[in-house]
């Protein structure tokens, strides 16, 4: 037996021990489930790590194969497809680079000062006359924005149906009943300047689309008049 009478040697001994024992099971890739290409046998194949893709599956006697993405290609996450993603295209003269490609990052750009971004698209800011000052900013981004929202977590039956009968029963207009719903929300709520998101908030509510109108109202505050 080893005798160690200096308490420094106890802890020498202790790492040198430990780094014997195998690591793999704490540091182990992700797997997911394969069927072996030559036997049909289902296999575990190990994932590839962020910034590569896999270049060959699995088999019963062979291990994942990955490659490294190229240039303006990118995998955030484990995984196991079979090509790396695109990255964003290059930030525009109005936007600016947050986060730059890189192969585990999709390009990150935002809005440069003096303007917004709705739909995707960076637009410059309304320049108030003399005289006159913000009242309400980006009402009409706001209003588009919560449009967006509500036909993300609508039914795409009843409740889509059943806002759009509510919609049409409350609008005068005439014309109004050959629109879809996207197009009479983008009438009566985007383009109706400050009272757009009441308008809205008034048709879930009769609409009887509850707990919608609550998130929306959270989410989407109405600005006072």
């Amino acid at each position: 037996m080893l005798a160690v009478s200096h308490p420094h040697l106890y802890v020498a001994v202790f790492l040198t021990v430990l780094s014997t024992v195998p690591c793999s099971s704490q540091h182990s890739a992700p797997t997911y489930p394969w069927e072996d290409a030559e036997t049909g046998e289902a296999v575990t194949c190990e994932k590839c790590p962020p910034g590569t893709y896999v270049g060959s599956h699995c088999s019963k006697h062979e291990r994942t194969v990955c490659r490294p993405c190229t240039e303006s290609q990118y995998t955030e996450y484990w995984n196991y497809v079979e090509e790396c993603l695109l990255c964003d295209y290059p930030c525009s003269e109005v936007q600016e680079e947050v986060h730059g490609c890189n192969g585990t990052h999709n390009r990150v750009c935002r809005c440069k000062e003096g303007y917004y971004n709705t739909l995707d698209f960076c637009l410059k800011h309304s320049v108030c006359s003399p005289g006159e000052g913000v009242q309400i900013a980006d009402v009409k981004v706001c209003s588009q924005e919560a449009v967006r929202f509500v036909l993300a977590r609508l039914n795409p039956e009843r409740q889509s149906a059943r806002l759009l009968r509510v919609l049409k029963r409350a609008s005068v207009h005439n014309g109004h009943s050959r629109l879809l719903l996207p197009e009479l929300l983008e009438l009566l709520v985007v383009q109706n300047n400050t009272s757009g998101l009441n308008v809205l908030l008034d048709g879930l509510d009769r609409a009887r689309l509850h707990r919608l109108r609550e998130t929306v109202s959270k989410w989407f505050p109405v600005q006072s008049k």
